[in-house]
């Protein structure tokens, strides 16, 4: 079933009360979902990256809470997003964002993806 707006913020405000780390089932989904949505309101799919990897195991959760409940088309863009990164490895000494960013996504392919996302009909999700 493809949740509301209120369903995710409710979820989301739970895993900030509660820990998100507490959170299973429809709560973690949708609290992983509103999560992405609040990161790409706030920087985009860079910022939302930056923020998570190299933890792709949370981007991988968040594109199958997307899946399961039929936000195809944002966990395709984020798959997509995803893939950019592939084979990416922690730099001794850290490197910047913009480093990491000529490195993998040198065509500015992000950009792009973050286009096709802000033309999603609020994300896809139920009105």
């Amino acid at each position: 079933m493809t949740p509301t707006d209120g369903q995710l913020t409710a979820a989301f405000d739970k895993g900030i009360h509660e820990g998100s780390d507490t959170l299973v089932g429809l709560d973690r989904d949708y609290c992983l979902i509103q999560d992405f949505i609040l990161e790409w309101e706030n920087g985009f799919l860079s910022g939302y990256l930056y923020n998570r990897i190299p933890d792709f195991d949370l981007v991988r959760a968040a594109i199958d809470s997307m899946r399961r409940h039929s936000l195809g088309d944002i966990a395709a863009i984020l798959t997509e997003a995803l893939q950019l990164f592939d084979g990416y490895q922690e730099t001794s000494p850290p490197t910047t964002w913009g480093a990491v960013l000529e490195r993998y996504d040198p065509s500015g392919r992000l950009a792009e993806l973050d286009r096709r996302i802000g033309q999603l009909q609020n994300y896809r999700l139920k009105q």
